[in-house]
């Protein structure tokens, strides 16, 4: 119970940070932390309540890592909060991210700066998870949080949302997108899905501004082996510039012959595209981790997704994708240290 507790407050107290702290981009998400707060507030209400068929088990996560890319260059620091919590055959799991990092090439683009980045989710469904291999799903750690004496059992669904925020000329791709979890594990594996996307609706709270790092697919499987954690997936990552809506969306790249319509973009990066489809490597042990993506950046396989999308709800104009340009190759190697200890294992003894 003890831990619960400090899980709770770990997570109120980095909202109020937050808030508090840089209020100018966080005020559009105080519904969104007050119901993540109130859900915990509700565990913990549950928790008391079925003491005897309730199980709690919590992790933090402090790091360092530097990452090396043909798109991205940059050095990290953060922290990363996960927990589970089971009472009887119901579980739910839920985790936050926070980091800051220097950066000197950002989506391709050579220009140095500070920046900012969150996530936040929850899961709920079924299964006594005790090994806290849930915390795989996430997007932005590259490391995990993982107990190696806990059980694995779990099968459940979830929502969050994650942010980058830019300085300067990268500001208007400061885009908040929605996350939809899925996750099914046994014994000592993970299977995850993990679909984010700047739209808004319902439980997907994107930002609804179709712009930056617009979309992503990611399909994992992660494994347990003792004290280290194996992981391999692929992935798809969408980036697009900001429409120019002054102007009347006759574009001709994309067109279909000018049968389609077609944003033009405003400056700077009216050209800055991205459709990375890669595989993802990455494993952990105790205080280091790696992690490596190898694929290629297609524009075709970009315009495709988005054209599907746009053309089928025919409600926007497609974007200007360059149809023309062939795919390259698309690479990003991370090295990572961290202090990471659990309620039931201290990764740091070992």
């Amino acid at each position: 119970m003890y831990y619960l507790m400090v899980y709770i407050s770990i997570l109120h107290a980095g909202t109020c940070i937050l808030k508090n702290g840089i209020k100018t981009y966080f005020n559009t998400m105080n519904t969104t932390f007050n119901t993540i707060f109130f859900i915990l507030c509700f565990l913990f209400y549950s928790s008391i309540s079925n003491a005897q068929n309730t199980k709690t088990n919590v992790g933090v996560s402090v790091k360092a890592e530097y990452t090396f890319g043909n798109q991205n260059h940059q050095f990290k620091v953060g922290t990363f909060v996960f927990g589970a919590v089971n009472i009887g055959n119901y579980g739910i799991e839920s985790g936050a991210a926070f980091s800051t990092y220097l950066f000197l090439k950002r989506h391709g683009v050579k220009l140095p700066g500070i920046a900012y980045s969150y996530e936040l989710f929850g899961m709920t469904g079924w299964g006594k998870n005790t090994n806290l291999l849930g915390s795989t799903i996430a997007l932005l750690p590259t490391e995990s949080i993982f107990n190696p004496k806990g059980n694995g059992g779990f099968g459940g669904i979830g929502f969050g949302i994650n942010k980058d925020i830019l300085p300067d000329t990268f500001k208007k791709f400061n885009s908040r997108r929605g996350n939809f979890l899925l996750r099914y594990s046994t014994s000592d594996y993970s299977v995850n899905i993990n679909f984010s996307n700047d739209m808004n609706f319902s439980l997907f709270k994107g930002q609804g501004t179709d712009l930056g790092a617009t979309g992503s697919l990611n399909i994992t499987v992660a494994q347990i082996n003792r004290y280290e954690l194996r992981r391999l997936g692929v992935g798809l990552d969408v980036f697009t510039p900001e429409p120019n809506y002054l102007l009347a969306p006759r574009n001709l790249k994309n067109s279909d012959d000018d049968w389609r319509n077609v944003w033009f973009n405003t400056n700077p990066f009216e050209d800055l595209f991205h459709a990375n489809l890669y595989v993802d490597v990455r494993f952990q042990e105790n205080a280091y981790a790696w992690a490596a993506k190898i694929g290629m950046d297609s524009p075709k396989i970009g315009a495709y997704v988005q054209n599907v999308i746009h053309d089928s709800f025919g409600l926007f104009p497609r974007f200007s994708w360059p149809v023309e340009q062939k795919a390259t190759f698309f690479y990003e190697f991370t090295a990572n240290l961290n202090a990471t200890i659990t309620n039931e294992f201290n990764h740091l003894q070992k």
